[in-house]
């Protein structure tokens, strides 16, 4: 899948991310002397054996074996193949991928589509009717922000989108395929969006991908907004609306807001507040709640204030929780939106509604307790019952307990009466005792194979080789694999002769050509120990090694050459004669 990249362009994307600040966005990391340390990601373990080097750019559990660079552990953690995971992290890095090289020229081509669909409605926009322009001064947009956004005007004809874009190169087919247009009753294609403000819609890299358009018609005659259907570069539920520009404040601050629709995140954004995304007209999926959980675990939701946006929330936080994220839930007046809110208050006044977010088990036993009649012991034993589920989620003891001691103020119920009712009736639901039977019941990753060094000179000098393969063009010019006694050195000195003969190579692009599944977790295993040498001592080791090897391989050579004179043998003679003379 590399092959699909210039090599230097993926050395570039690797080189613009540091490896700590990537891995401590998705975990916890801790100082470690010249390292960093964690629980592994990848498997289940108790004691911290998962290193981050920040000098050498790679990480390596000693617990299970994973191991490599950044893009390696982005595929990883969040299943990704090659091509995304470095989209990615270009993205991240501030950098734009060329094409690539096995790219297929119909994404290529939808992507074109777009862009120049987009031109066309920011060049409409200029010309747009009276009311086009009165909604946006209604709306405090602000040039600036209408330019940010991308924003334009559909106008209000059966096909100028799709004329313009077939004077553009671009086919009937094409242009259909992009969602563009549709069919008429006639069998006629005419375009999808007409007479509306249009709204492009970026994916996380700053590609357009498909269009929200809001109508301009007095009669409000059709859906008040619409939005482009699927096609192969646009999946409704996956995508969320202004990330590609809150993705750096998210990261910054540590967290995100989420608000429903297109104008609420526009508004926040041009009010300051940045680390803001909407839904885009969807229910909040799952696929959104992976895509936030790469940049933050700090998650608030916004919702109305009323039924509607109760209901919306409670299927919202849920969802967050079966992948392991406590977002926050902050709920507006009822009838107020965001950017109504910013429009009489400011951004204090958002933000204060934002200040009383309350955390989503908080909001769900708030809710349940509104749901049944309080005054009544049917009603309070019909509500804690209701939040049953909701625990049972909770693998936590620390934090389950406190929210049953909140369920039981709430309901006057006993919180050892919950407790138990809990554990009879929650599947999910274990006690410490009975999730450690369980983990410990539970099939381990295979730990990556060792290997015992035949001498302490061994291991010093194949560290040195893999921290500076120069030193095979000069001082250990002459060594072989078969002058170490420990076999899986010897495979380690070939790859790096190997790599050497491709040109330059530092531990990075040593790590990342090893192929051998059981090689490389040895290889990343010795560079990342620490203490295997100093590195002042570094030459007098070399030459230790050296003489070790001479006191070593002379006897042989001599015995070689003498056996090889008794049989006549002149070209092995003369080898050995040659082997004797360099020791």
């Amino acid at each position: 899948m590399s092959g699909l990249y210039p090599r230097e362009v993926i050395e570039r994307v690797r080189e613009s991310v540091d490896i700590v600040d990537l891995i401590s966005s998705y975990i916890p990391l801790k100082k470690s002397g010249s390292n960093y340390s964690a629980l592994c990601p990848f498997h289940t373990e108790k004691s911290p054996s998962f290193s981050v080097s920040p000098t050498k750019q790679f990480y390596h559990c000693f617990g299970c074996g994973e191991g490599g660079n950044a893009i390696s552990f982005v595929m990883k953690y969040e299943n990704m193949q090659f091509a995304d995971a470095l989209q990615l992290l270009a993205t991240r890095g501030g950098i734009t991928l060329p094409q690539r090289k096995g790219d297929s020229p119909e994404y290529s081509r939808l992507y074109e589509i777009n862009m120049a669909a987009t031109d066309f409605y920011r060049t409409q926009m200029k010309s747009a009717p009276a009311p086009v322009a009165a909604y946006v001064e209604k709306r405090r947009l602000s040039p600036g922000t209408v330019e940010k956004f991308r924003i334009g005007y559909a106008p209000d004809s059966w096909d100028a989108c799709l004329k313009h874009l077939v004077s553009r190169k671009f086919s009937p087919d094409e242009v259909e395929k992009a969602g563009l247009v549709k069919k008429s009753s006639s069998g006629n294609l005419i375009d999808r969006f007409r007479n509306r403000l249009i709204f492009p819609i970026f994916d996380e890299h700053s590609r357009v991908i498909a269009f929200g358009g809001r109508t301009m018609a007095a009669d409000d005659s059709g859906p008040k907004y619409l939005n482009s259907p699927e096609t192969l570069v646009y999946a409704k539920g996956r995508v969320l609306y202004g990330l590609n520009w809150a993705a750096a404040k998210i990261r910054s601050g540590n967290s995100v807001m989420i608000v429903e629709g297109y104008m609420d995140l526009i508004a926040l954004h041009q009010a300051g507040i940045e680390n803001a995304v909407a839904s885009s007209g969807t229910a909040f999926t799952e696929s959104q709640c992976k895509t936030l959980k790469r940049y933050t675990p700090n998650i608030v939701m916004i919702f109305d204030g009323d039924e509607a946006g109760r209901r919306a929330a409670a299927r919202a936080t849920e969802i967050a929780a079966g992948q392991g994220i406590r977002p926050s839930v902050a709920m507006l007046p009822p009838g107020v939106d965001p950017d109504e809110l910013i429009k009489t208050g400011g951004a204090a006044a958002f933000m204060e509604i934002v200040k009383e977010a309350r955390p989503y088990m908080s909001y769900l036993i708030e809710q349940a307790c509104r749901k049944h009649d309080m005054e009544t012991a049917e009603g309070r034993a019909d509500a804690a019952r209701s939040m049953l589920p909701e625990l049972a989620k909770i693998h936590d003891p620390i934090e389950r307990s406190s929210y049953v001691e909140a369920l039981a103020q709430k309901t006057s119920i006993p919180s050892g009466k919950i407790e138990a009712r809990l554990r009879s009736t929650s599947p999910r639901y274990a006690d410490e005792e009975q999730k450690t039977v369980r983990q410990a019941g539970a099939p381990q990753p295979k730990a990556p194979k060792k290997i015992k060094p035949s001498s302490p000179s061994e291991k010093w000098i194949m560290r040195i080789i893999l921290d500076h393969p120069e030193t095979l063009e000069n001082k250990l010019a002459g060594l072989t694999s078969a002058d170490f006694q420990t076999q899986a050195y010897g495979k380690m000195l070939e790859h790096v002769r190997q790599k050497l003969a491709e040109g330059p190579c530092d531990t990075n692009g040593l790590m990342d050509s090893m192929e051998d599944a059981e090689l490389g977790p040895i290889m990343r295993s010795l560079v990342m120990e620490s203490g295997v040498y100093e590195e002042e001592s570094r030459e007098k080791l070399v030459d230790d090694f050296l003489t070790s090897l001479r006191g070593r391989t002379r006897p042989a050579a001599l015995e070689m050459a003498k056996t090889a004179a008794e049989k006549g043998q002149r070209e092995e003679y003369l080898h050995q004669q040659e082997n004797l003379r360099k020791l």
